[in-house]
């Protein structure tokens, strides 16, 4: 079975250009909307290398702002790019559930599952803190009792 070749990001930024060209402003936004990392450095890492994949192309335009001539950057998905989007899609969309008498391993993040990632994370660190506590509270009833 081969992997495909565009990350979830990828996929789902080549998604968001099926509604026709867009800013990298335009894409920062409903990357933000959506909860995902938008910073104009990691989007614009993220944009270099689906262009030089060949999945979105780029074009350049310029018009007036802020009293003088600014170059606009609007991406737009290529066919390349859905044909590698069809693929990535339908590599998940066919993978197969695991056996009903998978025996699984608990894990912390489990009892967070219906929160998204940045609700999960403050959560499992004060969970983290305070099993430390907990391991930590006998040596302290030692300390103290010594002093």
């Amino acid at each position: 079975m081969k992997l495909p070749e565009m990350t979830p990001l990828q996929f789902l930024v080549v998604q968001l250009l099926f509604d026709g060209r867009k800013t990298t402003g335009e894409l920062r936004r409903e990357l933000a909307a959506g909860g995902l990392p938008s910073s104009a450095t990691a989007l614009g890492k993220l944009m270099k290398r689906l262009v030089a994949a060949a999945f979105v192309e780029r074009r350049y335009r310029q018009r007036p702002g802020h009293g003088n001539t600014v170059c606009e950057c609007r991406y737009q998905v290529t066919d390349l790019g859905v044909i590698h989007w069809k693929a990535t899609r339908d590599f998940y969309a066919t993978a197969p559930l695991p056996p009903e008498d998978l025996e699984m391993a608990a894990s912390e993040e489990a009892e967070f599952a219906h929160l998204d990632r940045p609700q999960r994370k403050p959560l499992l660190d004060r969970e983290s803190v305070r099993k430390c506590e907990k391991l930590a509270e006998p040596m302290w009833r030692e300390i103290r009792a010594r002093d």
